[in-house]
């Protein structure tokens, strides 16, 4: 039988991560290099000359090839029985017994011996699809490590390892669960791991190892691993009868707390964690009606109220949508709060927003345009202004509808906007003030009042909540962010049970998390005040670095400056191309600088032969600064240079391109690496 792969893969722990996850073991990939099939000549050698001493030597110190070599002849005994089989299981488990001390060769001779017919049959199916699985997961990881397969891996080999089980093969059933940990862990895959899961696959992959009487090389990486995912949040549920599993018990017995109105907020009332809001209203959320008799929805009101136009100067909420009027919206050029009720029964509650028009001097990325009311157009924007207030055992809990979706302390989504590169969104939460603060903060689904925690759970829209006192490990992470313009927000986020808790890190020295996995969710850098300012948005993607917090430990969110600049090279023939819409703003921690606003990237371009010295002369990329360069490319191009193309000869070395910007508003000078 050709020996499966727990020494070889299972033992592949020494990862990138482990700078910071050391294993307390030294732990390899490679098989030893004597082989299996020196051990099984040398054992056979020893065997017949009944070289006791010898034979146990070798299972002392090659005790891995004997796993291998028990699990072999034990398969003989059920597939290809024989006297000579049957002497070398004795060999062996005496080998064993006398140096391991476990009954790993019982078992396994137990239950080849006893394997019926029909389970024979089941045993060989299943042993064609682990191999055919083996084989195609080493391919990926030799390969493209992609994410997606890795899953479906981690699935098959789920299926695998309870097949296994209900024929009674606990080694299989172990190895099986040693392909699902490692296939969902941080090891090879960084972008999407499950570390909960991966954290069971190891638990069972060593439960069904002990069962067995088996305790390798195998068993003691997995162990430390296991520890180390423990550690950081993603082990089992606290054992009854700890502190953990009696606040959990707590934590099952939430209290009902009702929200009572607040007033509507102003643009300045707080300081807010929402990148759109300031004083330039025109990149608020906007609602778009055409001329007399047009409706449009408003901010994200699903099935919610509409605007509806109903003369050249008149626009009237139509609340409960019959079509007919029930809220004035003025039409002023200054914000104006247009408040309503939204929802029926318990689900009755208040809600506003601020809406004003644009006038014909608007200023677009520092191009001028008419955004006033026209005959067959009007544009107006709008901005959250509606919050409910919580009384959480005597603290004060604001909680503000950021996204503007006429819910309270929903679930974020992210968006699509103009000024993010492809593929690139911008989670929008909902805000909370804690105790009548001055700076609203991320609603967290897990907040910290007082020395206690709570998990809030809305109910009704934020008609009302469901809190719980939770209690668990926690640690602490500290912002340092480096050269640069300083953030006026920094957002993190948790994973797996935590994936709603959001946290701020600008403004507190330190601040206190549950144990856990933390990402880079967005943030803002800014300069200046009022319409002098400039700004732009700071998001993750799957390059970006994490987090992970330990019990009672400080963890350097490391972020800001120096920074680099990404962008895409195409290459066709002697002409090389900087796309202007994938060039962006790198920080230390890999997180993006996008959605730069009255701070357009300028740069120029210098191209190489892949691999030389100093590149070309520079040239400028340019930017987008007329209205008909707007009309023409659309409004998503002015907040981005321009496209760039260079000639260049190359020839079969290909080239490389750099980017330089002398002087930007809010990063000030930056050069890029060379990238091709």
């Amino acid at each position: 039988m050709r020996p499966s792969l727990p020494r070889l893969l299972a033992l592949a722990l020494l990862v990138p991560s482990a700078a910071r996850l050391a294993p307390a073991v030294p732990l390899a990939i490679a098989p030893a290099p004597q082989g299996l099939q020196d051990f099984k000549d040398k054992f056979e050698q020893a065997r017949k000359v009944n070289a006791k001493e010898e034979m146990r030597k070798l299972v002392r110190t090659r005790k891995d090839d004997a796993v291998f070599y028990v699990v072999e002849v034990a398969e003989s005994i059920a597939n290809n029985p024989s006297e000579v089989v049957f002497e070398r299981m004795a060999a062996i488990r005496d080998a064993w017994n006398a140096e391991v001390r476990t009954k790993f060769c019982e078992n396994m001779e137990v239950f080849f011996s006893n394997l019926s017919g029909p389970f024979k049959a089941d045993r060989r199916k299943f042993m064609l699809e682990y191999k055919k699985l083996e084989s195609a997961w080493l391919a990926n990881i030799a390969g493209d490590k992609d994410r997606v397969i890795l899953n479906q891996h981690a699935a098959a080999f789920r299926g695998l390892a309870d097949s296994f089980k209900a024929i009674g093969d606990k080694y299989f059933e172990s190895n099986s669960w040693q392909f699902v940990a490692l296939s969902l862990d941080d090891i090879h895959e960084k972008g999407g791991p499950d570390l909960r899961g991966a954290a069971e696959g190891y638990k069972a992959c060593l439960d069904a190892r002990e069962a067995v009487g088996l305790k390798d090389k195998v068993v003691t990486g997995y162990e430390e691993r296991l520890r180390q995912l423990t550690a950081l949040g993603y082990g089992e549920a606290p054992k009854e009868g700890t502190p953990e599993a009696a606040a959990a018990a707590e934590a099952a017995k939430p209290f009902a707390v009702a929200a009572t109105p607040a007033p509507p907020l102003e643009v300045e009332s707080l300081e807010r964690p929402n990148w759109f809001l300031d004083d330039h209203f025109v990149i608020w959320h906007q609602i778009y009606l055409q001329g007399k008799g047009s409706a449009a929805q408003i901010g994200r009101l699903e099935g919610g109220p509409q605007a509806l136009r109903t003369k050249a100067a008149e626009v009237m909420v139509d609340v409960d949508r019959d079509g007919q009027g029930d809220v004035e919206l003025p039409l002023r050029g200054k914000p104006q709060v247009i408040s309503m009720e939204l929802g029926d029964g318990d689900a009755r509650r208040p809600w506003s927003f601020l809406a004003m028009i644009g006038h014909d001097q608007t200023q677009y990325q520092g191009l001028q345009y008419n955004s006033a009311l026209q005959d067959n157009s009007a544009l107006i924007f709008i901005a959250p202004s509606a919050s409910m207030t919580l009384d959480i055992e005597g603290t004060a809990v604001q909680i503000i509808d950021e996204n503007m979706n006429g819910e309270y302390g929903d679930t974020p989504g992210t968006w699509a906007h103009m000024g993010l590169s492809e593929g690139v969104y911008q989670p929008e939460p909902d805000s909370m003030v804690i105790g009548g603060g001055k700076r609203a903060v991320p609603y967290s689904e897990f907040v910290k009042l007082g020395d206690q925690w709570y998990q809030l759970t809305p109910e009704n829209g934020g008609a009302s909540f469901q809190v719980a006192r939770v209690s668990f490990p926690v640690g602490e992470l500290k912002l340092d962010f480096g050269k640069g313009p300083k953030p006026t927000y920094v957002i993190l986020k948790g994973r797996d049970r935590f994936e709603n808790l959001y946290v701020d890190l600008v403004g507190s020295k330190t601040v206190e998390v549950p144990v856990g996995r933390y990402t880079l969710a967005y943030g803002m850098v800014s300069k200046g005040k009022k319409l002098q300012s400039v700004k732009a948005l700071m998001v993750a993607d799957s390059s970006t670095k994490a987090w992970d917090v330990r019990p009672g430990e400080t963890t350097d969110v490391e972020l800001g400056g120096p920074f680099d600049l990404d962008f895409d090279v195409q290459l066709e023939g002697d002409e090389l191309t900087v796309p202007g819409q994938s060039v962006v703003v790198l920080g230390r921690g890999g997180e993006r600088y996008e959605r730069m606003w009255n701070c357009v990237l300028d740069p120029e371009v210098s191209w190489r032969k892949a691999g030389s010295g100093r590149g070309s002369k520079p040239e400028d990329m340019g930017v987008h600064m007329d209205r008909d360069a707007m009309e023409k490319f659309g409004y998503p191009a002015v907040w981005f240079p321009k496209d760039r193309t260079l000639s260049v000869k190359a020839g079969g070395e290909g080239a490389e391109a750099q980017l330089f910007v002398k002087k930007n508003k809010l990063f000030g000078k930056l050069e890029s690496s060379w990238r091709d």
